[in-house]
């Protein structure tokens, strides 16, 4: 899916390689510190992408294009599918004080503006993470998992803190997938070779 994505991004931007596996919000904190290093310009944007979402071919292009959204998101929505609300979130009552309200009314195409949009597919420049950077935190201080929270709320509390945003482009959307597929193996070889009466993986001696 990823190489599906580039192959239908323009030749100027950068597909960046960094350790794999490691947990989300670290990866983060390494890519945001490498885009910081490597860029210059408030416009200079960082996109954001989980594999575990069905993205559209040209969802990287659209959310880069707005130079005037500092956090521009896709319209997801919560795995469980008995309440698939969608990932757009105002925290009216203060982010301390739960649940957020879920902004429901709206028609597709509608570009909203939110206290939180789905960190699945998000286009950040380069000027919000200055901005958080001035206000006095580190890199390791933008993704963050609180007791319950989880790190991407975290993020969208300290954008909303220096004053920028989320904006959740309806007319994008990248469904969460409800399950991924299982690993095939040694051990899945050795019994379809059982099952249709062949020689197994003979024990090594």
């Amino acid at each position: 899916m990823l190489m599906m994505l580039c192959r239908h991004t323009k030749h100027e931007y950068v597909q960046w390689r960094l350790q794999y596996p490691i947990r989300v919000n670290k990866l983060r904190h390494l890519m945001i510190e490498k885009f910081m290093l490597e860029t210059s310009d408030p416009l200079d944007t960082l996109v954001f992408m989980d594999i575990d979402h069905q993205h559209e071919p040209h969802t990287i292009n659209a959310l880069v294009a707005p130079d005037i959204l500092p956090v521009h998101t896709v319209l997801s929505f919560k795995r469980d599918p008995t309440i698939p609300v969608p990932l757009a979130m105002d925290y009216n009552k203060g982010w301390d004080n739960q649940p957020a309200t879920h902004v429901t009314g709206f028609k597709p195409g509608d570009i909203l503006e939110v206290d939180r949009g789905a960190a699945v597919g998000m286009a950040v420049q380069r000027r919000v993470f200055v901005n958080i950077l001035e206000a006095g935190y580190g890199f390791k201080d933008f993704f963050v998992y609180k007791g319950e929270r989880d790190c991407d709320e975290w993020f969208a509390r300290l954008c909303s803190e220096v004053g920028s945003k989320h904006y959740v482009n309806t007319g994008i959307i990248s469904p969460h997938m409800t399950g991924l597929p299982s690993n095939i193996d040694l051990a899945d070889w050795d019994a379809y070779m059982k099952r249709t009466n062949r020689e197994g993986i003979r024990n090594a001696e």
